[in-house]
């Protein structure tokens, strides 16, 4: 929830990423599998995001 939070008020994509891989491995750590796949998910649509975008001239 946070780094979706970050990322909606455009963030850098590297605290975006950290809190998002954050959430992820404190999930796996207690268990919360569910929320670490939403996680990875996440990760993957700032991933496709960015490929998306030009490249800077």
């Amino acid at each position: 929830m946070r780094a979706r939070l970050l990322h909606a008020r455009g963030e850098p994509v590297d605290a975006v990423r950290a809190a998002a891989e954050a959430a992820r491995a404190r999930s796996d750590e207690r268990g919360a599998y569910l929320f670490a796949r939403r996680s990875e998910r996440f990760l993957a649509e700032i991933d496709a995001e960015i490929d998306k975008e030009p490249p800077d001239s």
